[in-house]
């Protein structure tokens, strides 16, 4: 093909000719030459109910949809160099001085949508609490704004969108949680009893709990070895090609690859596919259960000192959290689960539980006055 001009008037050929040894392509981030801030609308409206004096019903819709996205397009300078016909990439190089050119530009979009049920018990006899659901649906071009930000529960690979047209790589985020419950409540003892000895036993309890339960995060399927065809002139993940139905959720079944959800013959042979193929994050992992629970006894010493014990257990059940399957359809690992993800709460704080697997256990005493 024809050299073309960079900013100084050099092509390819003089380009190879003043570098000594040859010049050598390289990648090359591009920026669009108009970037534009992201934005969002957004909207919500509630009606709560009381029923009786302490409690509440709480049902709120919210949406969104977000414009002028940061996306990262790794198809600006691919081409299909191996031989193989492949829908929509030329077969020479665009821009031979340059192999992956990844360009970021404002063209993403998304668009969410989710309804919650709010139950709440005011302090009642010691008691109060709550519990939520939320239905919702979660989706854009690509996730985090293409930074590649990780979400805690998923393992996605889509950084950066899986054809050329953005809203090709348009489908489910990665943290599209279909379905959540979360609960909490705090019960202090209201006993009062004619005995010191029944009160120092019995008295001055404090329980609380939380829960959390969720249905699993999406998955993206790629080939590994797809973007091999462009010669290192594509930096994007690219997905097979199904010639046989794929399950949309994947469960513990396929833990240790016992009962593997995907397997390789589901797809064409990696490599061999001849156009962009099915779209991102279509199967969903294992859900997600967890109970943290907290017990104190405050023990009085006056009316003004006390002395609190006690102990907060995180993952009371010792419930496993297992991962999303492994997605890369080039393996025959593919539709296994072999790690597990971490809690989003543990003694060692928000999104710390991997530091740590299983149920965590802390003990607490201190004086208070």
């Amino acid at each position: 093909m024809p050299s073309e001009p960079d900013s100084l008037g050099a092509t390819l050929a003089q380009l190879n000719s003043e570098v000594l040894g040859g010049f050598s392509p390289l990648g090359y981030h591009s920026v669009d030459q108009h970037f534009s801030t992201p934005e969002y609308a957004e909207w919500s409206f509630e009606i709560e109910q009381p029923i009786g004096q302490k409690n509440v019903v709480v049902a709120t819709y919210t949406g969104n949809h977000g414009y002028n996205l940061l996306v990262q397009n790794g198809f600006a300078n691919a081409a299909n160099i191996s031989g193989n016909p492949f829908a929509g990439l030329p077969t020479s190089i665009p821009d031979p001085r340059f192999l992956g050119v990844n360009e970021l530009s404002n063209q993403g979009i998304s668009n969410y949508n989710g309804l919650t049920f709010q139950y709440r018990r005011a302090f009642s006899k010691g008691f109060q609490g709550q519990i939520n659901y939320t239905w919702s649906h979660s989706l854009d071009d690509v996730s985090n704004g293409g930074s590649g930000l990780p979400f805690s529960f998923t393992s996605a690979v889509t950084t950066s969108l899986i054809s050329p047209n953005p809203r090709g790589s348009y489908g489910n985020s990665d943290y599209d949680i279909r379905h959540n419950v979360t609960g909490d409540f705090v019960w202090d003892t209201p006993w009062k009893f004619g005995s010191r000895a029944l009160n120092d036993l019995l008295g001055n309890w404090s329980l609380s709990s939380k829960l959390y339960l969720r249905t699993g995060v999406p998955e993206t399927i790629y080939d590994s070895i797809l973007p091999n065809m462009g010669g290192g002139t594509i930096s994007a993940t690219m997905t097979p090609d199904a010639v046989a139905p794929i399950p949309s959720h994947c469960g513990n079944a396929a833990v240790n690859g016992a009962s593997p959800c995907l397997s390789q013959s589901m797809f064409l042979p990696a490599g061999s596919e001849t156009g962009f193929g099915i779209g991102r994050n279509t199967i969903f992992g294992p859900g997600y259960f967890n109970i943290d629970t907290t017990l104190y006894k405050n023990v009085y010493i006056t009316e003004r000192i006390r002395f609190v014990i006690g102990a907060s257990a995180y993952n009371i059940l010792n419930h496993p959290h297992f991962a999303d399957p492994y997605s890369n359809m080039a393996s025959g690992a593919v539709g296994g689960i072999y790690s597990t993800v971490s809690a989003p709460t543990s003694a060692y704080g928000a999104f710390q539980g991997s530091l740590v697997s299983g149920r965590e256990l802390v003990l607490t005493a201190k004086f208070k006055f």
